[in-house]
């Protein structure tokens, strides 16, 4: 069997969804193209396996496969600029998933020069640059500027591709997940729900793109309050991602950060907290990769302590999230929750520590803070005073 036999194959599992035998294949169909020491069909099987390795989650691998695929290729080839554009589009995405957001967006950049010059500005590879370009954006949290190029790509992909096309449903769901982010959840559900029947419609609802796309609007019914609903739209989205993705993917960590908020807000604090356990015990493994999730992780876990009434145990999670916090980031979920810790365990010292950096995250004059401050302990005091008369 030839390469191409196994590119084939491979293209047909990565297009039902089937992550797992995609790679197996494309890895079979770059082996077979050294074999035969064909240089061009050995590049296409490694961009194949790169773009698997990506999806999957093993942004290492991916990265590897693709230094290989750009070896020989000449910035200043007229006869290969296409072929450089291509690696340096994968370059750009693998890149964001690893959370490299300025070299990603100078080599989409790159790589939209070239295509631009060569293929005009309405072709599909240039929607698929302009689409990653705003993708490294939103992951980087800049929200205003990703919607001029995502909104571009949706155009593109419209007009070129039209809108029964997986790649158009792909931008419809970003753009969806941007307005979600943006607190616009009129036009983030519509764009979600359309993202949705388009993807179920062409890819299936076992496809890992779709049960994406369902964990972008499980956020937004979380967002909105309907935490039953979100809940129920991530346990059908859960076991797609969980066959297709490595299980240190930072979507599928997400999910379980997402799940036990659901069940944290619908008071299912035990249920909550072996979701946080999970998404904790995988964060940790890669904690510098992990970081935004391992921060969710650790409050999470601390907040389902503490409603459990242990906030012996709770203390430590909120502690390590505390070191995790940067002095300009708001998180007011965590500073109030080891406050409360202190509060109950009789720790008053600690407690007023923290209340320049409660009054800080109130982002209001130092007067006014501590008066809130005060308020809330009186607050406490109430809420928790029989808390401890039952414990003891």
């Amino acid at each position: 069997m030839n390469w191409e036999n196994n590119k084939s194959l491979g293209d047909a599992a990565l297009k039902e969804g089937r992550y797992g035998e995609a790679a197996k294949e494309y890895s079979l169909a770059v082996a077979q193209a050294q074999d035969e020491r064909d240089a061009a069909g050995l590049r296409t099987c490694q961009l194949a396996f790169a773009e698997i390795l990506d999806r999957q989650g093993n942004f290492n691998g991916a990265k590897e496969a693709l230094e290989h695929a750009i070896d020989g290729l000449k910035e200043d080839s007229e006869e290969h600029a296409l072929d450089y554009a291509t690696v340096l589009n994968a370059q750009g995405n693998n890149l964001i998933n690893r959370k490299e957001f300025v070299q990603a967006e100078e080599k989409l950049r790159q790589a939209l020069s070239i295509r631009t010059k060569k293929l005009g500005a309405d072709s599909p590879q240039v929607a698929d640059t302009v689409f990653l370009i705003g993708k490294a954006l939103l992951a980087d949290g800049k929200l205003k500027q990703a919607e001029a190029p995502l909104s571009q790509a949706l155009g593109l992909r419209e007009k070129v591709l039209g809108r029964s096309n997986e790649l158009y449903a792909e931008s419809l769901a970003a753009l969806g997940a941007l307005f979600v982010a943006l607190r616009n959840d009129t036009l983030a559900e519509v764009l979600l729900r359309r993202a949705l029947e388009t993807q179920e419609r062409l890819l299936g609802r076992g496809h890992p793109a779709t049960a994406s796309t369902m964990n972008t609007f499980a956020n937004l019914l979380l967002q909105k309050g309907q935490h039953d609903k979100a809940i129920k739209e991530w346990n059908k989205a859960l076991p797609i991602l969980e066959k297709n993705l490595n299980e240190q993917h930072p979507l599928l960590i997400a999910v379980y950060n997402g799940v036990g908020s659901a069940q944290l807000h619908s008071a299912q604090f035990r249920a909550a907290r072996e979701s946080f356990e999970r998404s904790l015990k995988l964060s940790e493994r890669d904690p510098e990769g992990n970081r935004g999730s391992l921060l969710a992780s650790l409050v999470g876990m601390g907040m389902c302590v503490s409603m459990l009434r242990d906030f012996k145990t709770a203390e430590p999670y909120f502690e390590r999230a505390k070191t995790l916090v940067e002095r300009n980031q708001n998180e007011p979920r965590l500073l109030e929750g080891l406050f409360t810790c202190y509060l109950i365990q009789g720790k008053f010292a600690q407690a007023l520590h923290l209340v320049p950096d409660q009054v800080r995250v109130m982002n209001e004059s130092h007067l006014t803070g501590y008066v809130d401050m005060l308020n809330m302990v009186m607050s406490l005091a109430e809420k928790y005073a029989g808390v401890r008369k039952e414990d003891e």
